[in-house]
């Protein structure tokens, strides 16, 4: 019971984050991903520095959020194309960290 209103904190959380940075779902995605670079601004993912801070493995990262390595090594070379919000709130969850810990904005 815990974990899922752990779950559903950083849920919301994290679309209070994005809505205050005003990014719909919708251009996260595809060729308007470079359109939100150029005109917008990005996101960075910054797990590869949380987990050095954490002083957890990306193996053991992995199996305490119960997902693939190579998602977790994509996540920490920000070589994503989408941004999973269950995938964040696990990330989240594990490293006992707030989103804003997790993703940075950096206007254009």
């Amino acid at each position: 019971m815990w974990q899922l209103q752990n779950y559903i904190r950083q849920l919301m959380t994290f679309q209070l984050f994005l809505k205050q940075l005003k990014i719909e779902k919708s251009s996260m995605t595809g060729k308007e991903n470079t359109r939100v670079e150029e005109d917008y601004g990005r996101l960075e993912i910054k797990l590869n520095e949380l987990i050095e801070e954490k002083g957890i493995s990306k193996n053991k990262l992995s199996y305490k959020a119960e997902m693939n390595w190579k998602q977790i090594d994509n996540y920490c070379n920000n070589n994503i194309t989408r941004l999973d919000t269950y995938v964040l709130c696990k990330l989240c969850t594990v490293l006992e960290c707030e989103i804003q810990d997790l993703l940075v904005f950096h206007p254009s």
